[in-house]
């Protein structure tokens, strides 16, 4: 590692190349959080707040289980010009939940009018159809980026393939699954959709995930090691030594987002 990116990768350092950045670009920078339920998008947003602005004030409690999750459309503000959307949690599996996925990309309003409801078995359709109706347009909250938080807890090996527990019967791969999904949506979509795989609960300890990092990168590999992250979000005990790695982490994937939206208006 060069000198310029040692320093670079000093948090403090890069909170200040983050600030600059944002004060350099003419609007806000939208970044969305989508993933299943419980893989840890609430607690993602709530460390990108913890790590660039070196605080222990979280923005948002995370559920403790499906019926305490989000159930809307929200947006946080993190930094000035610099927003999270969080969502509630689901796999965008089915053609109504993607058409919804591609509506909040366009940009929709947020807040208590922008609630998601569902059948979580998807045999009520109409339910869905009701929320993607009542999403109103809004161009301000265009998503610039798109980050799909992966708990590898929810896999487990079968057959020298990994397979999401809850869908175990169906023999579905996690590589096949993520790959046909994302193939979809960029076809559906009409834009650049390449997201970036967050991967939560990685690190050693209670909760952690038995799959290596080395597993897991191989496990995706349509997608490319730049857009592959591994951070451990922040819980309530956070030792300094996990606290310091996390916010690199944490602050790596933030300046590189921002850096491209800053690119593209140069």
């Amino acid at each position: 590692m060069g000198a310029n990116e040692s320093k670079v990768s000093h948090p403090e350092e890069r909170r200040k190349r983050i600030k600059d950045s944002l004060a350099a670009i003419d609007k806000p920078v939208n970044i969305l959080i989508v993933g299943e339920h419980g893989t840890g998008k609430t607690c993602l947003m709530n460390t990108f707040n913890c790590a660039l602005n070196d605080t222990d004030q979280v923005l948002a409690e995370p559920g403790v289980d499906f019926n305490t999750g989000t159930t809307h459309v929200r947006r946080f503000n993190i930094r000035k010009n610099l927003y999270c959307f969080d969502v509630p949690g689901m796999g965008f599996r089915t053609e109504q939940q993607q058409r919804l996925l591609l509506k909040i990309l366009d940009g929709v309003e947020v807040g208590e009018p922008a609630e998601i409801k569902w059948d979580k078995s998807d045999q009520d359709t109409s339910i869905l159809e009701k929320s993607i109706a009542n999403l109103k347009p809004n161009e301000a909250n265009r998503i610039d980026h798109i980050i799909w938080v992966v708990n590898p807890k929810m896999f487990e090996k079968d057959n020298g393939k990994f397979i999401f527990f809850e869908w175990a019967t169906a023999d579905v791969g996690a590589r096949q699954y993520y790959q046909q999904l994302f193939d979809t949506l960029r076809v559906k979509s009409k834009r650049k959709f390449y997201p970036r795989l967050v991967f939560t609960h990685c690190g050693e300890g209670e909760g952690s995930t038995k799959l290596s990092i080395d597993q897991l990168m191989a496990e995706f590999p349509y997608v490319s090691n730049s857009c592959k992250h591994f951070i451990n979000n922040y819980t309530d005990k956070v030792d300094i030594q996990r606290r310091t790695s996390t916010d690199k982490s944490a602050l790596a994937l933030l300046h590189g987002m921002i850096s491209q939206v800053r690119a593209l208006q140069l």
